[in-house]
């Protein structure tokens, strides 16, 4: 879980959030968790898209 992704003024959240959904999944693999899921963001309408684009990825094995 992210409590908070800030990004900086100026950015558009559309144009970011498919990398910090990529770098998220990194740390979370890093760490080994198997979900991820943000709660606070700064612009706020970053959280619904990430957490749309970070839904689990799907298992090697199938479902």
């Amino acid at each position: 879980m992210a409590r908070q992704v800030h990004l900086e003024p100026g950015l558009s959240p559309a144009k970011w959030a498919g990398a910090l959904s990529e770098a998220l999944w990194s740390a979370a693999d890093w760490v080994g968790c198997d979900a991820v899921r943000v709660e606070r963001a700064d612009p706020p309408e970053l959280v619904p898209m990430l957490n749309a684009t970070l839904a689990p990825p799907p298992s090697p094995n199938g479902p």
